[in-house]
């Protein structure tokens, strides 16, 4: 499982084990059902329950990771749930956890500027996520939310074009598969030069459906960002109220 796979597998685990509420306004906002804004309550139990999914369905992309990423990661994802667990109140409480959700965001920079100078694009969309999550979810955070946000869907842009790429290669596979082959007329030499017609059809029509799911896959990774982007900016616009 890929990043981008955790991304969407932790909305749809955040929408069965959030609180009640905040998880059937999730359930239908990832549904596509028409979801009124959720109050502030609930913007901030869906929002922990998000960022607590996504350090849970992370392993995959964790055991992937070197160790000297994984300590900064690894404790400003902690971080981050913790204070997204604290009450969204007012006053002290207000206080406290904006404090908090700053210093789970300054470990989550460190950990993605190691894994930009690292190359570890995979790591990145998960700190994007975390970050953008954080960010939304602190008062004035809205602008620094925005920027994560927009990485993600560049990154989702980026893979519907490949899957793009992938279904014309599929295509293309299916056409070489089922062109036409030499007549009975042609020379002996030149029959006994090409392989098998069944075999040789076999394998363009498989390699041809390899890629067209692979272009399937590449789109529900990129339909998960979408929803995670969505989401996101839902519980950020109320967070702000």
């Amino acid at each position: 499982m890929n990043a981008e796979s955790v991304v969407s597998k932790a909305l749809e685990t955040a929408a069965k084990e959030a609180v009640e509420g905040a998880g059937t306004w999730l359930a239908a906002a990832l549904g596509g059902a028409p979801a009124a804004a959720p109050a502030v309550r609930v913007a901030a139990a869906a929002a922990q329950a998000v960022a607590a999914a996504l350090l849970a369905e992370s392993s995959p992309v964790e055991r992937k990771v070197d160790r000297l990423l994984r300590e900064p990661w690894r404790t400003g994802s902690r971080e981050l749930g913790e204070a997204l667990s604290l009450p969204a109140g007012s006053g002290p409480e207000r206080q406290l956890r904006a404090e908090r959700l700053k210093a789970a965001l300054a470990r989550l920079a460190v950990a993605q500027t190691a894994a930009e100078l690292d190359g570890d694009d995979s790591l990145l969309v998960l700190i994007h996520a975390q970050r953008a999550l954080g960010y939304a979810m602190l008062p004035g955070g809205g602008p620094s939310a925005a920027r994560h946000l927009r990485r993600l869907e560049l990154r989702s842009r980026a893979l519907r074009k490949a899957a793009e790429s992938e279904e014309a290669k599929s295509r293309s596979a299916r056409v070489r598969a089922r062109a036409p082959r030499p007549s009975a007329a042609q020379s002996l030499r030149e029959l006994h030069e090409l392989p098998p017609l069944r075999r040789d059809e076999e394998a363009g029509l498989a390699a041809a459906q390899e890629k067209l799911e692979r272009a399937e896959a590449l789109r529900r990774e990129a339909a998960g960002l979408e929803r995670f982007c969505s989401f996101a900016r839902a519980v950020s616009y109320r967070s702000t109220r």
